[in-house]
């Protein structure tokens, strides 16, 4: 995944995964990862120009290794945390916006 994401760019990918809109985790099809071009890509209105590059010289610095690396061992780490009884002690919110990928039911 790293090689694939050095090959189109840390800007192109952040664009990409600020604005995809299909319901489901990310997805970078290999015939057009990111349409036609990457120019194409409106960013949200949240988030500026400035802000992009502030992100794209961060990853481009340190990679995406480490975020990937928290979901290739997503199975590891349930199981090593599962039925240990352990529960949050302090108060928490878990917030998430109407299209947030892992709340979306497809149905």
């Amino acid at each position: 995944m790293e090689s694939e994401i050095a090959r189109y760019g840390a800007e192109a990918v952040i664009k990409k995964i600020l604005t995809d809109r299909t319901p489901g985790p990310p997805c970078l099809p290999k015939e057009t990862p990111f349409g036609s071009n990457i120019d194409d890509i409106k960013l949200p209105t949240w988030f500026t120009e400035d802000d992009l590059k502030y992100y794209v010289q961060k990853y481009e610095k340190r990679g995406f290794t480490g975020g990937l690396n928290y979901y290739r061992a997503l199975d590891l780490n349930w199981e090593l945390t599962a039925e240990d009884g352990s529960k949050v002690k302090v108060p928490v919110k878990f917030c998430v916006g109407m299209l947030t990928w892992c709340t979306l039911r497809q149905e």
